[in-house]
Formats: structure tokens, sequence, C-alpha cells
């Protein structure tokens, strides 16, 4: 490595201000293919990728594991330092790369490697900036990374900013299929308590505005609004969740009588969570409208996928 290296990897912002003036070169690599970028960004050394960028580092360079400055930062949960990167419009483009370019070799998202990390301060930046949250590599969505490390927070994040828990990795398995491995270990059971309640979730049009300031738990209904079902407790008391834009949701309880259960083409009766075990490939029950209705569900007699149309 070089001197600038050193101060960047030490966040020594003046000798890395002087070392630019005296013409070090900003873009050298490392042995390890790691720029003065990739070490400031790695610890987080905000004023140095400030002073970095102002000399026109290359946010976009790869060190020899393929990895990005940001994919560093993201890694090593490294908040402030993901923030400035991504003012940096170059930066930002890392976001919107094609979703095939990561299907076909080893190579990951700064979104997979802040889910495996359990870092959902990073993970809420990136979804924020327009992160894919659905983007695929080889072993899968963020949630697969977040669920196979048993990172309960980060699962729970992306489940209520709308990941979709049905999305199979490369070998056909999804988020649950990974916990079932570690079911043994409390961490295990509580990803899977997680995962089972988004797929169970049934979907529901709000049939009216609902809220009760008294009920530090109330879900905020507005007449129109797409519900998931979480729960449907036998008190009338149900949970779901509401999904915004921009991967913003909220969760929490709300009287049955506030909504209107999404029925299967030809049923003529509200069904229960047992069978309406509805597998939502886009969560279109989210803010995207009604386009393209017909959805997976789980035969409940012989456990298999089917197709139906959902309709109020």
């Amino acid at each position: 490595m070089r001197p600038l290296h050193y101060a960047a990897w030490q966040g020594q912002a003046e000798p890395v201000q002087l070392l630019l003036e005296y013409n070090s070169s900003v873009n050298d690599a490392s042995g390890a293919g790691d720029t003065p970028l990739h070490l400031a960004a790695q610890h987080g050394h905000v004023l140095v990728i400030e002073r970095l960028l102002s000399y026109h580092a290359n946010p976009l360079l790869r060190n020899c594991e393929h990895k990005t400055p940001l994919d560093l930062a993201c890694e090593f949960g490294r908040q402030k330092a993901v923030e400035v990167l991504l003012r940096n419009p170059r930066c930002r483009q890392l976001l919107y790369e094609s979703r095939q370019d990561t299907l076909d070799n080893e190579r990951t998202t700064c979104l997979h490697l802040a889910a495996r990390n359990g870092h959902t301060n990073v993970l809420r930046c990136l979804l924020a900036a327009g992160a894919d949250i659905n983007r695929s590599t080889l072993r899968g969505t963020a949630l697969h990374e977040a669920a196979m490390h048993g990172k309960l927070e980060a699962v729970r994040l992306l489940l209520q900013s709308g990941i979709d828990v049905n999305k199979p990795n490369s070998s056909e398995q999804t988020a649950l299929d990974l916990v079932r491995s570690f079911s043994s270990c409390q961490a295990g059971r509580d990803l899977k308590v997680l995962l089972r309640e988004m797929l169970q979730a049934v979907p529901a049009l709000a049939i009216r505005d609902h809220y009760d300031p008294n009920d530090g738990e109330c879900l905020i209904l507005r007449e129109g609004d797409m519900v998931t079902v979480l729960e449907q407790c036998e008190s009338g008391r149900w949970k779901g969740i509401v999904f915004g834009p921009g991967h913003s949701s909220r969760a929490g309880y709300f009287p049955a009588t506030a909504v209107q259960l999404m029925h299967r083409q030809g049923c003529l009766r509200r069904l229960t969570p047992q069978v309406e075990l509805g597998l939502f490939s886009d969560l279109w029950l989210s803010c995207h409208g009604f386009a393209s209705p017909a959805r997976r569900s789980i035969d409940p007699s012989t456990d298999e996928y089917r197709i139906d149309e959902w309709f109020v």
C-alpha cells in the first residue's frame, strides 16, 4: 500500500489532503485491489471519503473481492459513510445496475451485505435511496441473507418493507426453507414465526376509516387501504400491515369489521387464514394497486401451489 492508503485507512484527513495536493494517485489499488476510498469507506472515515471524492476518487472501482467502497461501508455498518457515498451521483448508480448482473456469478450487492450482517440502519438508507429490495444473487434476495445468518431485526425490517417472501434462490429455496435447517436454536424459531406469519397473510380491503387514540398499537386505516392481515383473533381484534410508497409500512391492530377479506373467485364466504394462505410473489397488495390479481396459494388438501383469482 502507498502512504495515501495508510492515511485513508487510519482516517487522517489532514495527511490525506496534503498527499492529494502533492498529486498522490487517488485511485491506486493495493495488492488486494483496495483504493484509498475502499479503506476509508470500510472504516467509516467520513471526512476522508469527502476529500477523496472531491479529488475525483472513483467510487465504482471494485477490489479483488468484487466489492466497491459502498459495498464495504454497507458490510461493516458505516451508516454515515453510506450516506456520504450515496450523495455522489456515480456511486448512486450502483443501486440501479441490471438485476441480472449478479445472477450468474459470485458477486453480491450492498443491500445483501447489509442484510447479511444485520445492519438495519444501513438497510433503511439503501431502501430510501431506491435500492431494489427484491434483487437476487446466486444466494437469493437480501431476505435469504438475513435469514441464513440469523439476523432477526433485518428480516423483520425487510418483511415490513415489502420484500417478496416467496422468491427462491438459485437452489429453489425460500428464506423459510433456509431457516428450517437451524430451527433448533431460538433465533431459528423466531425467524420461522416471522416468515410463516407473512406466508399465511390474507389480503383485505379497508372498507372504512379507523383510528383509536386509546390504543397504542392501533393500525390507522383509511377507506380503500390494502391491508395484509397477519392474525385473525376470535375477539375481533386483528393484526395487519399496510404497505406504503418507498418501502414504508405501518403495522398494528384493528377491528375485523374495518376490513373486507379478499376471496378466491367462486367462493361466497369468508375463508379462515388456514385455508387462505396467500403467497404473493410481488406483494401486489402493497402500494401498487390491483394489477395482475392472479396469485399462488396453497391448496390445504394437497399442500401444493395453485393459481387463484382474488376479488372483494
